[in-house]
């Protein structure tokens, strides 16, 4: 276990610790500001980040200048442009334009660095820093964090390539999910940390949102989001009102479909607590490892409410009913087996600092150990739905 005042960087390509949408890394990075000084940098943000969706557009004013909130040293690196895949033909020049970016950080970034006892590094574009990171702290510790699977992510050729290259320079690595091991060079040793949640936030939860006597089903966030799984289970249940929040979708509310706009956590809760099921509906590149890394799952399970996904993300939870994408007639079974479902007691889950405790010090957690080279097992075997057992007791 690190001492109380040590130093911790994380590295993300994707978030920020100010933006308004929390993840993982959000709540690890509160914790450790408990325990100690940390640095969040995030990058891969520049110009060409205006044009597709990213949550730290509200911050383009704020970069590349250092600020403190609630304990947490920040910096979001801006540049003209940043490093990004290209088709294969161009395979040449996305290297070269990767090696560029992988010279340097930013001052306040590499000062950081130098003085950090850890450096977690997020899935992504960090990898491509390793070498400089050991060159600027040999003595630290370099944590990578597999928040998703590289493939999953679309994450160009020169990063998984550079993640394998520079496998030794890497320590050790926490996975949300044991599904993930493959993703991960074999030198790497693994421990697997699932989310936690934040168990305060949903002490008091707030009243109904919904009218008396209706039913309901609620779907909240963007990851994924297929518009088809509404499009089909709007006109096949028309007893039951779909409120769908923060999906990102232009679509307009149609008929007992609600689009809700993004809002904040909180507000969130009562619409999940008070529905009599809700939804995970993963679209186009969803993966076995969602079974145990999906927030809105893990949030759904944890107030008891029914919670229907894709197959491949059902596990062995009872509280979850899997469809078949792009198959109304499983979509159909899985929402009726849903409506008819009890509503169950809160699955156990560790709070953040629980899930903090391990990423620091995974070896005193006999949970967190995973077989060197554990594969994905097909969804639906009994070694699966013991896995989820266990890693959600």
């Amino acid at each position: 276990m690190h001492a109380k005042g040590s130093r911790f960087v994380i590295i993300s390509g994707y978030h920020d610790y100010r933006s308004k949408r929390k993840a993982n890394l959000h709540f690890i990075a509160d914790e450790l500001a408990r325990r100690g000084s940390i640095f969040f940098l995030s990058l891969r943000f520049s110009f060409l980040t205006r044009f597709k969706e990213d949550p730290r557009h509200d911050l383009w004013n704020r970069a590349n200048r250092v600020e403190t909130v609630n304990g947490v040293t920040a910096y979001l690196w801006r540049t003209p442009v940043h490093a990004f895949g290209l088709p294969r033909r161009l395979a040449l020049a996305e290297r070269a334009l990767f090696a560029l970016f992988a010279r340097g950080l930013p001052g306040p970034a590499q000062e950081a660095v130098s003085r950090a006892d850890v450096v977690f590094i997020e899935s992504g574009i960090a990898v491509i820093y390793l070498p400089l990171l050991r060159r600027l702290n040999p003595a630290a510790q370099i944590v990578y964090l597999a928040s998703d699977s590289l493939g999953a992510i679309n994450q160009a050729e020169t990063i998984k390539s550079a993640f394998q290259r520079h496998a030794p320079l890497v320590d050790s690595a926490r996975l949300p999910s044991p599904y993930l091991r493959s993703d991960v060079p074999s030198s790497i040793p693994c421990h697997f940390v699932p989310h936690g949640i934040e168990k305060e936030r949903f002490a008091a939860i707030g009243p109904s949102p919904y009218r008396p006597g209706t039913c309901n089903a609620v779907s909240v966030g963007s990851m994924l989001f297929d518009p088809e799984v509404f499009a089909s289970a709007g006109p096949m249940f028309p007893h039951v009102t779909f409120h769908v929040i923060g999906s990102g979708h232009a679509g307009p509310s149609v008929g007992n479909v609600i689009y809700h706009p993004e809002m904040p956590f909180n507000d969130t809760l009562p619409f999940i607590k008070h529905a009599h099921f809700a939804i995970a509906p993963y679209g186009e590149g969803v993966a076995p490892y969602l079974t145990h890394t999906s927030m809105k799952l893990m949030q759904y399970a944890f107030l008891g409410v029914p919670a229907v996904c894709p197959e491949i993300v059902a596990g062995g939870d009872r509280g979850r009913f899997g469809y078949r994408r792009g198959d109304e007639s499983s979509l159909r079974m899985a929402i009726e087996a849903a409506l008819r479902a009890p509503r169950g007691q809160s699955l156990p889950q560790l709070d953040w600092s629980d899930v903090t405790d391990r990423w620091l010090d995974p070896g005193s957690f006999a949970d967190t150990v995973i077989a060197p080279k554990q594969e994905a097992r097909p969804v639906g075997s009994s070694q699966r739905g013991a896995q989820d057992r266990v890693i959600l007791a």
